[in-house]
């Protein structure tokens, strides 16, 4: 099923034996379009925390009861490594946290397993690594959904809008299209792209570059955000992305 990652943040989480907190963001992989982790704010119940769970662990996702449930009890949760929000997502601490939980390497998983990935994350208050190669890895590529927000999108002819949601298959845990605002471009409203159009996200000039024209933009099916997505309206967004050809990000 199809859901808004920015409808999702701010869901109670719910672990086997009581609340843990509210999503405060998703970590997703920009070259894959994986969701990596969610982000737990714990707030009362461990106050000034962040935890990082892996999508593998939820359960079920209600969204007219904005819960998550994830298969985990609150003590395995509080016993987990502490993320730190100055302080990158390093492989080190990583392996923390398969160690803790007995997640697989995620490069050892088995096919369909959705584990946490060895990159840094870049985002708000999430500074570069600077420790030890071999525990951090290569470029970083995990990225958080709240700072792509707002990020300028650009068509090959030009703008075309900005970043207004991440929109999520919460049955693999994919980043299936952006939702782009494209006032004042084209006062049509909302736009779904396919992530599979994404030629490059600048972190640094906070745009994102796809493959596509401004027409074929303005043309794509129109997306009412009042009006559930549908297999309908998914099968046409799917036929019509396919209809121009290979995407530069798959």
């Amino acid at each position: 099923m199809l859901r808004s990652a920015h409808y999702m943040t701010g869901h109670r989480i719910k672990a086997v034996d009581g609340d843990i907190g509210k999503v405060a963001d998703w970590y997703f992989d920009d070259g894959s379009w994986a969701v990596r982790y969610l982000v737990a704010d714990t707030g009362y119940w461990l106050p000034g925390r962040l935890v990082l769970l892996a999508p593998s662990v939820v359960a079920s996702a209600d969204q007219d009861e904005k819960v998550i449930e994830v298969g985990l009890t609150r003590q395995q949760i509080k016993e987990s490594p502490p993320a730190d929000s100055d302080q990158p997502v390093s492989r080190r601490f990583e392996k923390e946290l398969q160690q803790h939980y007995g997640w697989p390497a995620y490069w050892t998983a088995p096919a369909g397993f959705i584990a946490p990935t060895e990159m840094d994350v870049m985002g708000p208050g999430i500074i570069p690594a600077e420790t030890d190669e071999q525990d951090i890895g290569g470029d970083p590529h995990l990225r958080s959904a709240k700072e792509l927000s707002g990020y300028n999108i650009n068509a090959t002819d030009g703008g075309i809008g900005s970043v207004q949601d991440l929109i999520l298959d919460d049955e693999d845990w994919l980043v299936r299209y952006v939702l782009v605002n494209t006032k004042p471009w084209w006062p049509g409203g909302h736009v779904l792209v396919d992530v599979g159009r994404v030629q490059k996200v600048s972190w640094t000039d906070r745009t994102v570059s796809v493959d596509l024209t401004r027409e074929q933009v303005r043309h794509s099916p129109p997306y009412d955000a009042s009006r559930p997505m549908n297999r309908e309206f998914q099968q046409k967004l799917y036929d019509y992305y396919r209809g121009l050809g290979p995407g530069a990000g798959r």
